[in-house]
């Protein structure tokens, strides 16, 4: 909670619900802030720190395009055509399918977005 003798709070939020839950709300929006990563020239003219770098943007670019999709599974139960299933299938590329025990069907996985 707040000091009792403050009037007014600023605070850094991403959703609010710290605030929220401390019995508080959003007044304003004073600003908006976006994080950045930065790397030195001579960290980029490194070949050994280049490469780490460029893993870490690969990290966090695949956590961010993962955001943006859904993972949707289910299960195919044998005597269904699973190609013609999968040909309909909204996906990018291919989805992950792994035969049920005994032979029983299909579990198929797909991102979507």
């Amino acid at each position: 909670l707040p000091p009792e003798d403050a009037d007014i709070i600023v605070d850094n939020t991403a959703t609010g619900s710290t605030l929220k839950a401390n019995g508080l709300h959003i007044v304003d929006t004073i600003l908006t802030s976006s994080t950045r990563m930065f790397a030195s020239k001579a960290a980029m003219a490194d070949e050994g720190k280049r490469a780490e770098i460029e893993k870490l943007v690969m990290l966090l670019e695949s956590v961010k395009a993962a955001r943006e999709r859904k993972m949707v599974t289910f299960n195919l139960l044998k005597g269904h055509d699973i190609d013609s299933v999968i040909e309909k299938l909204p996906c990018a590329r291919m989805p992950t399918v792994s035969e049920l025990y005994h032979g029983g069907g299909y579990a198929v996985q797909v991102a979507v977005h």
